[in-house]
């Protein structure tokens, strides 16, 4: 016979599962609800930040599995799944997950995809928190010298 204990825990379990969980889908990358595994990768990837630095996810292929990540300032890469791990393909070159000083290596890359341009992620315009151009350093206006000749 079960313990007053072990029915109550069983209850609780049954009670919350039966609750309705919230999905989360966040604006241009609904694919991440359909794989779980693609969202912890860029978890890991970008340090719980990815929203900051991604603009789409896009469907490449299905065989083997590929997603196109467009960041917010047009630079590009590829998540493709295997079957022990994800493999990023990072201008060209490939770096499995699943080790990791290649996925040190695959962070670096990114990060270095991320500096071809400044992004702004503060920035709040309509341009998708991009700033292509470099921040513009503050100058005094030059003054034309007087040299008393007329």
């Amino acid at each position: 016979m079960m313990n007053i204990k072990d029915r109550i825990k069983n209850l609780v379990k049954d009670v919350f599962n039966q609750l309705d969980k919230p999905e989360y889908k966040p604006a241009g990358l609904e694919v991440l609800t359909d794989y779980p595994s693609l969202y912890e990768t860029l978890n890991d990837l970008f340090d719980n930040q990815y929203f900051n630095f991604v603009k789409t996810i896009d469907w490449v292929s299905p065989i083997p599995t590929t997603f196109r990540i467009v960041l917010v300032n047009g630079a590009e890469f590829y998540l493709i799944y295997s079957k022990n791990s994800w493999i990023a393909q990072v201008a060209g070159k490939k770096y499995f997950l699943i080790k990791l000083p290649q996925k040190q290596r695959a962070v670096n890359a990114i990060s270095r995809l991320l500096r071809h341009f400044y992004v702004d992620v503060n920035n709040s315009e309509d341009s998708g928190g991009v700033n292509i151009e470099p921040p513009v350093e503050d100058s005094p206006p030059e003054e034309a010298e007087e040299t008393g000749e007329e």
